[in-house]
């Protein structure tokens, strides 16, 4: 499994957007050098939370050789001014190699996150170390391998009644990329449904869509239309999964089983949005069930 660990004293920002969006990597476990202790995750999200504070403050130049020489450790307090830093607690969450998937799924959830760093200690130094990054997905792929026989995976996403439905972010093709940045800061999410006018499900802009586009160097790419950003975009982007509210949570798991998913679209019968499936939603009902 491949992740960026970096130090969060003097590890410069815009190395990390440079070299995760290259590499389609989208978040970097900190390593706090003056403490000598776990100084966070970094994730795409803080990167949109930037994004949205320099836009508009100042010429594109400016912005640019702001992010070019910012500091990661300057990131928080950028999102504590923001107000949208979370507390020690959930920003600094871990899990240990001999906790349970159980204890592991409750804390990523109660982080609100999409990953959690696996910390060890190192025997020869007697320090915290970083051994790997587990992800929502890599545990809900080991449930749909091993535990196919569930009867509860044979209910059906009406029945068990998780997901999103009702007003949703979205967008069109031809709104501009800062749009979406706007709705993924004031919605928090990861993610928005493109949809025409008929509200046909036709793509999906992700927060890494942002990330890559800004590494040409050029804030002005913000104000591009979503339609010729896509066009573009990375080879790791992972399409977009659809199901139905008819479909069971048996075939939803094979999806993961098969392929890299972070959410599901829920369409109707015409592929008309009707509601966003995420990979918490499922997570939080196993735990719950």
């Amino acid at each position: 499994m491949l992740f960026i660990f970096v130090l969060c004293n003097n590890a410069l920002l815009y190395m990390f957007i440079l070299t995760s969006s290259v590499k389609g990597i989208n978040y970097a476990p900190l390593w706090d050098s003056e403490l000598q202790q776990y100084g966070g995750l970094l994730t795409s999200n803080d990167f949109i939370s930037l994004v949205e504070y320099y836009y508009g403050k100042a010429n594109n130049q400016e912005a640019i050789d702001d992010l070019d020489q910012l500091q990661i450790c300057q990131v928080q307090e950028l999102e504590k001014s923001m107000g949208i830093y979370p507390p020690g607690p959930t920003k600094h969450a871990y899990v240990r190699p001999f906790d349970t998937l159980y204890e592991a799924s409750q804390r990523i959830l109660a982080a609100n996150s999409h990953t959690i760093p696996v910390l060890d200690t190192d025997p020869s130094t007697n320090q915290p170390s970083v051994v790997t990054v587990l992800t929502q997905y890599r545990i809900l792929k080991f449930v749909a391998v091993n535990f196919k026989a569930k009867s509860s995976l044979n209910k059906t996403l009406k029945e068990i009644g998780i997901g999103t439905y009702g007003p949703l972010a979205t967008a069109r093709l031809d709104a501009p990329v800062i749009e979406l940045v706007h709705k993924f800061m004031a919605r928090r999410v990861a993610a928005v449904p493109i949809v025409d006018e008929e509200g046909t499900v036709l793509n999906v802009f992700e927060n890494n869509d942002v990330l890559a586009l800004l590494r040409e160097g050029d804030f002005s790419a913000l104000d591009r239309p979503i339609s010729e950003t896509i066009r573009t975009r990375s080879e790791s982007f992972e399409g977009v999964h659809r199901c139905q509210t008819s479909d069971t949570l048996r075939s939803i798991l094979d999806t993961i089983k098969k392929e890299m998913v972070s959410r599901i679209v829920v369409v109707d019968a015409q592929d008309r949005l009707e509601g966003i499936l995420t990979l918490s939603d499922i997570l939080s009902y196993f735990l719950n069930e």
